[in-house]
């Protein structure tokens, strides 16, 4: 016969139990709750774990609880910004970590050498398309009307898609920069997790998000503009603008994705460079610093900047691609205008313009300057 002490343990143990499940399931229910309130999950069709045990039986015996993705992304911040796997962001994340460090000479000069060569290469290429359509263009060597009308307008389309691509590369380099602070001396790159809490429909939730805490010079984010935003942005301007009429003035079906094919040739040229030069225990710190994005805290983020940023990559995107497509075939299919030489300096100084402004955009340094 058991006794009393024994009886008593096991009491305890079914008491705490219980009392484990009663808080787990009011756990549960609450963040049903939030999420409902949210209106990422639908908490009404959301089916309990006991109506899905016989279904689950097959996979195993469960190693963990349940969780909802929204959660993991809160633990990110809100808006997680990481650099791209690109040779500018190898340069940009070694001259964060490595400079003025023993190791400075030989790896950010090494990958800004390699950078420089990389732009200049898809600089000239660049040039040799825009002469090319210059020169088709002022000789009046030049036809839209290709055999098959819909295939150009497919390869043109997918081809600013490919641009259009590069250009949001771009702006979210420029974007991850300006979330760090600025400081007076280079510090390498450390970072650290804040908490904050949001409110929103009557229920606060927690937000942790990661942000630089060593900072980043005037200098340095000056260099960074130059040497990496800048070209790049130039680039993809010049590709956008002189690559669409590269890809109009095809005269076959063949000659059209022969275009095509070398437009996106002279695009991968950082990709490849990326991939053969950098060494792959460097190309773990960018693949870590992915792990860890940067994101914002709740008093950094509102629900207009919210709404805003929603529409501009659902809908904005598409109307601004769409606008572009029509432009350009204006300007190099329906326009009548036959004297280039009035433009051979317009344009190029409009294309450099336009990404100096979305260099500035990304920066946020128009808006620091009208405010």
């Amino acid at each position: 016969m058991p006794s009393k002490d024994g009886l008593c343990d096991k009491s305890r143990i079914v008491h705490h139990s219980l009392l484990k499940l009663d808080m787990a399931q009011e756990l549960k229910t609450s963040v049903l709750y939030e999420l409902g309130e949210l209106g990422d999950v639908d908490t009404e069709s959301s089916c309990s774990g006991d109506d899905r045990v016989e279904d689950l039986k097959h996979w195993g015996t469960a190693a963990g609880g349940e969780f909802y993705l929204v959660d993991c992304v809160r633990n990110h911040g809100l808006n997680p910004l990481s650099l791209p796997e690109t040779l500018y962001s190898a340069y940009i994340l070694f001259y964060l970590v490595y400079f003025e460090s023993p190791k400075s000479l030989l790896i950010c000069g090494s990958v800004f050498c390699q950078l420089m060569a990389t732009i200049a290469l898809q600089s000239y290429a660049a040039y040799e398309v825009a002469y090319i359509v210059e020169k088709d263009y002022k000789d009046e060597d030049f036809d839209c009307s290709v055999e098959d009308g819909w295939l150009r307008a497919v390869c043109v389309l997918v081809f600013c898609m490919l641009i259009f691509t590069e250009l949001k590369e771009t702006f979210d380099i420029g974007r991850w920069l300006s979330r760090f602070p600025t400081s007076k001396h280079w510090s390498s790159l450390r970072l650290r997790t804040f908490k904050s809490h949001q409110t929103s429909d009557g229920h606060t939730r927690e937000i942790l998000a990661l942000k630089p805490v060593s900072g980043i010079t005037v200098a340095g984010l000056v260099h960074l503009t130059i040497s990496c935003l800048l070209p790049k942005a130039t680039i993809g301007f010049g590709l956008l603008y002189y690559g669409a009429g590269y890809v109009m003035f095809a005269q076959t079906s063949e000659s059209l994705l022969l275009n095509c094919v070398a437009l996106i040739f002279i695009i991968e040229i950082d990709d490849v460079a990326y991939q053969l030069f950098i060494p792959h225990h460097l190309k773990t710190l960018l693949i870590a610093l992915s792990d860890s994005p940067i994101g914002l805290s709740s008093a950094e983020f509102s629900q207009s900047y919210y709404h805003l940023y929603l529409f501009f990559g659902l809908a904005g995107l598409p109307i601004l691609l769409c606008g572009c497509f029509i432009l350009l075939q204006h300007r190099w299919c329906d326009s009548t205008y036959h004297d280039a030489d009035e433009h051979s300096y317009a344009e190029p100084i409009l294309i450099f313009v336009a990404a100096v402004l979305l260099a500035a955009t990304s920066l946020r340094v128009l808006f620091q300057t009208w405010s």
